[in-house]
């Protein structure tokens, strides 16, 4: 296996670990962790929200609604799921 890949593979593992200690820390209501998630994953929750919608005009409001909805169930994240599908799921 090229080592290229296992270097990406072990910076993948890295990110779902850092997402799942900011989910946690969510969960505790910690805003700045919030506020993280939503830096790391805006960018493409509305890249998914434009290809679904192709309603540009809205996206804005939509990627506030979809964290909204991260905000008010991250105490329900079990950590089964790599919290960059979370986007996906929840914008859906």
């Amino acid at each position: 296996m090229p080592q290229s890949v296992c270097e990406t593979t072990d910076q993948v593992a890295r990110d779902a670990e850092a997402d799942r200690q900011l989910l946690a820390r969510i969960a505790a209501r910690d805003a700045r962790a919030m506020e993280e998630l939503y830096v790391r994953y805006c960018g493409r929750v509305g890249a998914l929200l434009t290809r679904i919608t192709r309603r540009g005009e809205m996206v804005d409001e939509m990627i506030s609604d979809t964290f909204m909805v991260v905000w008010k169930q991250a105490r329900e994240f079990r950590g089964e799921a790599r919290a960059d599908s979370i986007d996906e799921r929840n914008t859906i």
